[in-house]
């Protein structure tokens, strides 16, 4: 399955998605942005809606965002597939709006897929190795840099920066005075 996180998404991407499959685009969100949007998930799972049509990056965008009743003018509605929440996790993981867009993929069938994953173009995991990471609830910092910055009522300051060990993240210290 290719997936492209909704936040950040352009019509560049999304042609590309559309191009290299053909295959229906949806839309996968958390259950409580589906229950947010007015969709009643099922056993509080993450749900997943069918795009059809040519819907642009700001319509999904505003669709993944809406509050209120869009389980009225929706079709297609089903329980989020395992890739699909293994994207949410990684755009929760990333810091990103935890909705997701999916289409089918098959490298065997479509040869530029398979040469865009053999060049790293596109990037592929497993749901095991993201499952695996969300477990890791382990916090490793690494120092990355610091420096002096004065602050208007403490003229001793400094800024420490930290990076987690997965790279998502960054920590700042503020150290006022000597350490």
């Amino acid at each position: 399955m290719l997936l492209a996180t909704v936040e950040g998404l352009n019509r560049e991407t999304l042609n590309e998605l559309r191009r290299l499959d053909g295959g229906p685009i949806r839309l996968a969100v958390t259950h409580h942005r589906a229950r947010a949007m007015g969709f009643v998930p099922v056993r509080s799972r993450d749900m997943s809606v069918s795009l059809n049509g040519e819907t642009d990056p700001d319509q999904i965008l505003r669709l993944s965002s809406a509050m209120g009743s869009c389980a009225v003018r929706t079709r297609d509605l089903r329980e989020a597939s395992a890739p699909e929440v293994g994207g949410l996790t990684l755009a929760r993981l990333g810091g990103l709006l935890p909705a997701v867009v999916s289409t089918p993929a098959d490298p065997a069938r479509v040869l530029e897929l398979r040469r865009l994953l053999e060049t790293r173009a596109i990037l592929a995991t497993t749901t095991a190795q993201i499952e695996a990471m969300a477990a890791n609830v382990r916090l490793e910092l690494t120092y990355v840099s610091g420096g002096p910055v004065p602050l208007e009522n403490a003229e001793d300051a400094r800024f420490l920066c930290f990076r987690e060990a997965n790279g998502l993240l960054e920590h700042v210290a503020v150290v006022i005075g000597n350490r």
